[in-house]
């Protein structure tokens, strides 16, 4: 019965690291939006994330190593700037310097933020969930 207990207390910790990285995100955020709109955003992520964090974690869990989640975890951020240089190369190529103005494609920017902020922040909790399930297999 020990092992279905860990993978709770694995996605729990799972979980409290997404909402540790979603409260980062608020106070972030805190700086370009006025008011209480930058904690209603990071809640919104949070309930919408979670969820989707967890289901892909017990899909992924036996094909996934820990140094998978590790390198998917430092890896994202380099190609989420990679993304965003694309979109900025594609914005100014076509008059616009800046990618945020430019009214590219569907893919451009939201396929960034997809990329990194939205998929590091799963790789890390799927990695925080690999360390407490190695960790407890040990014991």
């Amino acid at each position: 019965m020990r092992e279905p207990e860990n993978k709770s207390t694995a996605d729990a910790l799972a979980v409290l690291a997404l909402a540790l990285q979603c409260a980062l995100l608020a106070a972030v955020a805190a700086g370009f939006f006025p008011g209480w709109l930058a904690l209603g955003v990071a809640i919104v992520v949070f309930a919408l994330l979670a969820p989707v964090a967890l289901a892909i974690f017990h899909a992924k869990e036996e094909r996934v190593s820990l140094a998978q989640w590790g390198w998917l975890a430092l890896l994202s951020p380099l190609a989420g700037a990679g993304s965003f240089g694309v979109d900025w190369l594609i914005a100014v190529s076509n008059g616009q310097p800046n990618p945020l103005h430019f009214g590219g494609s569907l893919a451009g920017l939201p396929l960034t933020i997809l990329i990194c902020p939205v998929g590091t922040m799963v790789f890390i909790a799927g990695f925080v969930r690999g360390l407490w399930m190695k960790r407890s297999e040990t014991r």
